[in-house]
């Protein structure tokens, strides 16, 4: 039996499902749940006589991000040492380079339908059902910055000047290149969630006008999923509303100091009231207030905004000489948001307000070191993003099995990154149950 660091005290549940292969088991279930088989046997070929097949890079990358590897050379060095890989690999493990250069050569456009496929799988087998705050889909959109580089660039970096220090120690300027990308994610309590769509950031346009085109995309994609939005406070402009307005999509909007008439106002209004509902959660009370009707943009914006605080007041532990204390923390938190009262409470808004977040936590800041979301694998926009779309389909299917296919039991001891640590072997000795017809 294999080692694995960390699992030794963890009870014998653990090396149970150890040894019943869970490898095996996961591709059985992403088989049978989200006919992952059929996907990879469908990849577009562009070349008319490929000696390495598109497919064959699609899977490698698949199981760059399935195993967390650190890089494309380390994961061709694993995949060849596999006698497995033999049985998938027809034509030999394919090199680092020249899944770099396939990838720079991928159809965006079918890597997202599968994307989007799986999310339609995930709804119709009714696992994002915990996604959903009062009985609708909300859509978080944010902006992120992925790589960044003083020596390399490509036709569609960002640049900006960069004050560092020389070899002398004198300030200086640098250009820095970057690139940068606003994502789309849903917005929930519960249930599998991930980033399912991604917009690069050109250069010389904002964060705003990628969304739009984002914006514009899952709404036709996904009808059910576009009537409501929660955004940063950078989005807080009365264009951009009036826009989704149009579009019939109702928004939700941090509110920060990048719009100081209208955070004063609603401070003052909703501060000046009795709050709305107070209640408490495990040992924070929590009192929210609101006020609506607020037409500070009346020229520019031909709806009424609606302003939610959130006074949240926490009992903290801490140990002072040894000896615990109690201290009382309070935070204010306010949005914005255009719907309406009917539409969704003064507690719907805190939900989706909170929730937000989980495109932070669920999305950018899970990834970078375990599945390197920030690494550049090619620097090409095309490879770039293309990567990025294949390591958010791979974290959706692990998030998926480990939510709906462990049981409780394995999941109060486990978690997702110390699952690809116990079944990173399996996972490559049972490849061959993903893609044989008649898989052993």
């Amino acid at each position: 039996m294999r080692n694995c660091a960390g699992f030794a005290n963890e009870g014998t549940e653990l090396w149970q499902y150890r040894e019943k292969g869970m490898g095996g088991r996961f591709w059985r279930y992403v088989r049978k749940t989200f006919a992952l088989h059929q996907q990879l046997s469908a990849v577009p070929e562009s070349r008319e006589k490929p000696r390495i097949a598109a497919r064959d890079c699609l899977l490698f990358a698949l199981l760059l991000f399935l195993s967390r590897r650190k890089s494309l050379l380390g994961a061709e060095q694993v995949l060849k040492n596999q006698k497995s890989c033999q049985k998938v690999f027809p034509q030999g493990v394919p090199s680092d380079t020249t899944v770099g250069r396939i990838f720079a050569r991928m159809d965006l456009s079918w890597l997202r339908h599968q994307l989007w496929d799986t999310y339609y799988q995930a709804i119709r087998k009714k696992m994002l059902d915990g996604c959903r705050i009062a009985h609708f889909w909300v859509i978080a959109y944010d902006g992120h910055e992925t790589i960044s580089s003083f020596a390399h660039c490509c036709k569609e970096c960002r640049q900006r000047e960069i004050k560092c220090k020389d070899v002398t120690g004198q300030m200086i300027k640098r250009t820095q290149y970057y690139h940068s990308y606003s994502a789309a994610s849903l917005v929930g309590s519960a249930g599998p969630q991930g980033i399912f769509d991604l917009e690069p950031i050109l250069s010389g346009e904002n964060e705003v006008a990628a969304t739009i085109r984002l914006m514009q995309r899952t709404a036709a994609h996904f009808p059910a999923f576009h009537s409501r939005r929660t955004l940063d406070a950078i989005y807080l402009q009365a264009p951009f509303i009036n826009q989704c307005l149009q579009a019939a999509q109702h928004v939700l909007a941090v509110l920060k100091g990048n719009c100081p008439e209208l955070r004063d106002e609603v401070f003052r209004l909703a501060l000046s009231q009795p709050p709305v509902i107070v209640f408490t959660q495990k040992n924070t009370t929590i009192s929210l207030y609101e006020v609506t009707d607020l037409w500070l943009w009346k020229k520019e914006l031909a709806w009424p905004l609606r302003g939610v605080i959130a006074e949240e007041i926490t009992q903290e532990t801490y140990y002072e000489a040894g000896k615990p204390k109690i201290r009382t923390v309070k935070s204010i938190w306010s949005w914005v948001t255009t719907l309406r009262p009917h539409e969704a409470t003064a507690l719907d808004i805190w939900q989706i307000g909170h929730h937000r977040w989980k495109i932070e936590n669920r999305g950018f800041n899970v990834t970078p070191k375990d599945m390197g979301i920030n690494h550049c694998f090619k620097h090409d926009p095309t490879a770039l993003l293309a990567f990025l779309l294949v390591l958010f389909w791979a974290q959706f299917l692990l998030a998926c099995f480990y939510l709906r296919n462990l049981k409780p039991i394995v999941r109060n001891r486990l978690n997702e990154k110390n699952l690809v640590a116990l079944f990173a072997a399996d996972l490559l000795e049972a490849l061959p149950e993903i893609l044989l017809p008649n898989p052993p």
